[in-house]
C-alpha cells in the first residue's frame, strides 16, 4: 500500500513539474517574441532616419548600426524558430553566421566570395551572439577597407575541440593598413566581445585569430 501511494505521489509531482516546465517554455517563447518585435521596431526607426540623412558619412554609420541590430535579431529569431531543440538552449553556428554574412554581402557593391566553415558546432546563445557581433565587425571592416582587384575572398573558419574554440578570419586584400585609431567603435566592439568571451585575439596583416575557452558548447 505504501509503495502504491508513493508511486501516485511521484506521478502527481511529475505531472505538476511538466506543467510548470511547459508554462515556463511558453513564457520564454513569448518573451523572445516581444524582444524580436522590439528589435524589428528599432530597425524600422533606424531605417527611417537613414533615409532622411543626405551625408554619405552619416548614412554609413546608420547602416552599420542597422547591421549590428540585425546580428542580435538573427540570434533571437533562431532561438524562436529552431527545430528539434525544445528548450532552445543550443544553436547552429553555421546557420547563424550565414544569415549575418550573407546580409552584409547582399548590400555590398563589391565582388565577394565567402568561405564559411563552422559545421557541426552548436553553442549557447550567450556565446553565439558575441561571436556573431565579432564576425559582423570584422567582415564590415574587410568590405570597407580591403584593397583588391577583381574579387575579395573572405575565409572564416571556426573549430571546436573539447572546450576550446578557435576562430580564424582573413581576407584576400592585397594591402593592409594598421589601424591607429584603437578607440574607434568597431575596434572597441571587437575587443569588448573578446573580453566578454574571456578569450584572446591576435592579428597578422589581415588575418585574425581568436581563441576561446568554452563551457557551454555542444557538438
Amino acid at each position: 500500500m505504501n509503495l502504491v501511494k508513493k508511486r501516485k505521489e511521484v506521478k502527481s509531482k511529475n505531472i505538476t513539474l511538466n506543467e510548470a516546465l511547459d508554462k515556463n517554455k511558453l513564457l520564454l517563447r513569448e518573451l523572445n517574441h516581444r524582444v524580436n518585435n522590439n528589435l524589428a521596431l528599432i530597425l524600422s526607426l533606424v531605417k527611417f532616419q537613414y533615409y532622411e540623412i543626405d551625408e554619405p558619412k552619416y548614412k554609413e554609420k546608420f547602416q552599420s548600426l542597422e547591421h549590428r541590430i540585425k546580428t542580435i535579431a538573427a540570434a533571437h529569431e533562431q532561438l524562436l524558430y529552431s527545430k528539434g531543440n525544445i528548450e532552445g538552449e543550443y544553436y547552429d553556428v553555421q546557420e547563424y553566421l550565414s544569415k549575418i554574412t550573407n546580409a552584409l554581402i547582399d548590400i555590398s557593391t563589391k565582388n565577394v566570395q565567402l568561405n564559411l566553415d563552422a559545421k557541426s558546432i552548436n553553442l549557447n546563445i550567450d556565446t553565439m551572439l558575441p561571436i556573431g557581433i565579432l564576425i559582423n565587425e570584422l567582415m564590415s571592416n574587410s568590405l570597407k577597407h580591403a584593397v583588391f582587384k577583381n574579387e575579395l575572398i573572405i575565409d572564416i573558419q571556426i573549430t571546436l575541440q573539447q572546450s576550446n574554440i578557435t576562430i580564424i578570419y582573413k581576407d584576400s586584400g592585397s594591402t593592409f593598413k594598421e589601424t591607429k585609431n584603437t578607440k574607434s567603435l568597431g575596434v572597441s566592439i571587437i575587443n569588448s566581445m573578446v573580453k566578454q568571451l574571456k578569450g584572446t585575439i591576435s592579428r597578422e596583416n589581415s588575418e585574425y585569430t581568436v581563441n576561446l575557452q568554452l563551457k557551454n558548447s555542444k557538438k
